[in-house]
Order: C-alpha cells, then sequence, then structure tokens
C-alpha cells in the first residue's frame, strides 16, 4: 500500500512583470521544453534546494529575462494537486521601468494586455489556469501581501548552534 504521506512537493515562483502602461510580459517556452513546449506563460520556475521564493523569484528572473526587477508582492498562491504530487505555484508581481527585450534564456517573448490574452486558446498556455489567472490580475481589486510575510527560516544552517541543538533536543 502507497504512503499517503510520501509524496512529490514543490514549490515554483512565477513572475507577472507589469510594464508601466499595463502590459505583462509572457515568454515561450523552447519547442524541446518538456514542459508545454511552445505554449506560452510567465518567468519563473521550481526552486532548489535551500533556496527561498524570494531568492527564487530573483534568479529565475535572472535567469529568464536577463535582469532583476523589484517584487511589489504576492499576488496569488495556486495549489495544483496532481496524481502524486503537490506544486505550489507561488505568483509574484514585479514592476518594470519598460518593456524591456529579455536578454536572459527566455525562447520568445511578447508584451500582452488582457484584450490580446483574452483572444489566446486554453492550449496556448502553459498553465491550464492561466486565462483565469490573467483576468483575475486585470479585472479585478489587487490585494499583494508584502514578500515580508514570507520568513525564511534556514534550519540547515542552524544545525551546529547550542540553541537549535537544544531546541532539538540533541545538545551533546
Amino acid at each position: 500500500m502507497n504512503d499517503p504521506h510520501n509524496y512529490d512537493k514543490l514549490n515554483v515562483v512565477k513572475i507577472i512583470v507589469e510594464s508601466p502602461n499595463g502590459k505583462i510580459l509572457l515568454i515561450q517556452e523552447p519547442v524541446m521544453n518538456e514542459w508545454m513546449p511552445g505554449r506560452w506563460g510567465l518567468p519563473g520556475g521550481r526552486t532548489v534546494e535551500k533556496q527561498s521564493l524570494k531568492d527564487a523569484a530573483q534568479a529565475k528572473m535572472q535567469e529568464d529575462l536577463g535582469r532583476q526587477l523589484p517584487i511589489i508582492g504576492l499576488f496569488k498562491i495556486e495549489e495544483l494537486l496532481i496524481d502524486s504530487r503537490t506544486v505550489m505555484m507561488f505568483i509574484v508581481v514585479a514592476k518594470a521601468d519598460d518593456e524591456f527585450v529579455p536578454g536572459g534564456k527566455a525562447y520568445a517573448h511578447k508584451w500582452a494586455d488582457w484584450a490580446e490574452i483574452s483572444q489566446m486558446h486554453i492550449e496556448e498556455f502553459t498553465e491550464y489556469y492561466s486565462q483565469k489567472l490573467f483576468d483575475q490580475f486585470f479585472n479585478q481589486p489587487r490585494n499583494l501581501c508584502s514578500m515580508d510575510i514570507i520568513e525564511s527560516h534556514t534550519y540547515y544552517l542552524f544545525s551546529g548552534e547550542s540553541e537549535y541543538k537544544r531546541w532539538w533536543g540533541r545538545e551533546s
């Protein structure tokens, strides 16, 4: 019998990059990409071991766009329950000063407003929920949470400290 407590858990950070005129940046996955090749979505991706969400957002921006932008807040968390895995998608908003051309590894890009996105078909998006997410972003009040709501505790760095050992019950 499979243990229901033993399944893959992934954290993913996606970035809605907004231009001064209200468009957002979509990037296209390369044709050889394992996840939804050729489809349009947001910059970002999985966190790596010992990487906070804040650090992952900055690293993914640098990787996909060739630059880092100020994150103004957390827009939404999407929880994806997929067979033997749970994916937590943390969607943050970053502000751009202009509609720049990404210099990172983004295969292709486009700046789009709601009118353009609403004309796209569901099979053009990297995520099943994308069009609904973008509709909420453009057409509903944005109640962004400060990124300060996320506090990362680096337990792996504390492991040698006596206070941590005492808390953990492993003081020698």
